[in-house]
């Protein structure tokens, strides 16, 4: 069976549609309710999506992936044992 049929696959715009759910939402939802279980799964869909296509970095890890992604660019030439 694949992503799609298993409801995995969260779209940029089913991304959006729930950002839009969750905002009409945060006001009237009540924890326990049916609604408030739809609540949570789209808080975990939306955090693991955002996990997956916005990367959190710290300050080190952020500057060892500039440091990579300049390496393997061919027009910039930077050796990691010079820093």
């Amino acid at each position: 069976m694949n992503k799609k049929k298993m409801g995995l696959e969260f779209s940029e715009s089913d991304y959006q549609a729930a950002l839009k759910q969750i905002e009409g939402m945060l006001d009237t939802i009540e924890p326990g309710t049916p609604e408030g279980d739809k609540f949570e799964k789209l808080i975990a869909l939306v955090e693991a999506y955002e996990e997956n296509h916005f990367p959190m970095y710290s300050e080190d890890e952020q500057d060892i992936e500039l440091v990579k992604q300049r390496e393997s660019s061919p027009e910039i030439e930077v050796d990691i044992k010079d820093l």
